[in-house]
This record gives structure tokens, C-alpha cells and sequence, in this order.
């Protein structure tokens, strides 16, 4: 498992990285209203429409059990990237089996339960924009490298990063 997450790692702050299988087919999302896009694999994750309020996505498999959300939240009480990630690092039944803080981003990837996750977060002014994806851990062989190149994908051109 450190194989895929050292992979994963390096591909969440290099936006140009396209790791995955050479059979993956990526489509585009674009939410224009939060101001970010993402690559998902198209004919595996399924776009299942956007929240009300147009701020989220959900992708989920036919099976429903490999999921991937991606969001945008503003942030009014100014709460740190730092802050953000002590608290998704000390979520309740995770087992952390990578994490990653940098100046703009973090990263998570570990277990809870019988999943796998693994979440990117970006600080933007005002908010974050945030990805989750979650498969069955006997999955990885099909997701770990699809991980690699959704992290990678997420750009947030547009929107004024912060600096913390």
C-alpha cells in the first residue's frame, strides 16, 4: 500500500501529472459557480447531479461503492488549512496511513473500515475546495493509480489560492 500512496503523494501538487491506467478514459467537470474542475474517469464513476445549492458533485461507481465527491465550501470563521487537516487527520475510526500538509493543500489516504479514502484540500480565499474518494480496499488495484491522476487533475484556476 505505501507503493500507490508515495504515488499519490507526488501526483497531489503537480497538477500536469497523468498517472492511471493507459485504458482510463477521463471526462472533465467543471463547476463554475465554486470555481474549480476535475477529471473523472468516465464509465467507471457516474456523475449523479450537483447539490441544490450547485456547490457539489458526487461520482459514484454502478455498484455505488467507490465513490468520489468533490466540493467547494466558503470558510467564514477563517479556519487554517492547519486546522482543517488536525481535524480530518483525527476523524474517528481512520486509520492514517499518509498525510501531507504544505503551504496551500493537504493530503489524506488511509482506511476506514473496509474503504480506502483518499481527500485533497486546497485553500483558496475564502473557502476550500475539496476532493474525496472512497473505494473497497480489494478496489486498489483499479483506483489507486485513477487517485493519482484525479488529485492531480483538481485545478482551482480562478480562484485566489491562500498562502498560509
Amino acid at each position: 500500500m505505501l507503493v500507490p500512496l508515495a504515488v499519490l503523494l507526488m501526483a497531489a501538487g503537480n497538477p500536469t501529472t497523468q498517472a492511471g491506467p493507459a485504458k482510463a478514459r477521463y471526462k472533465r467537470y467543471r463547476n463554475a459557480g465554486c470555481a474549480y474542475s476535475i477529471d473523472y474517469p468516465d464509465g467507471l464513476l457516474y456523475p449523479k447531479g450537483e447539490a441544490p445549492n450547485g456547490d457539489c458533485q458526487v461520482f459514484a461507481s454502478k455498484d455505488g461503492r467507490a465513490t468520489l465527491t468533490v466540493w467547494g465550501e466558503n470558510n467564514p470563521l477563517g479556519t487554517s488549512l492547519a486546522r482543517s487537516f488536525a481535524t480530518e487527520t483525527g476523524r474517528p475510526g481512520r486509520r492514517i496511513t499518509c498525510k501531507t500538509l504544505k503551504r496551500n493543500w493537504f493530503v489524506i489516504s488511509g482506511t476506514e473500515g473496509d474503504d480506502i479514502f483518499y481527500s485533497k484540500s486546497v485553500a483558496v480565499a475564502g473557502g476550500f475546495r475539496t476532493l474525496v474518494l472512497r473505494y473497497p480496499a480489494g478496489q486498489g488495484a483499479t483506483y489507486n493509480p485513477i487517485a493519482a491522476h484525479i488529485a492531480g487533475s483538481l485545478d482551482v484556476t480562478g480562484v485566489k489560492t491562500t498562502m498560509e
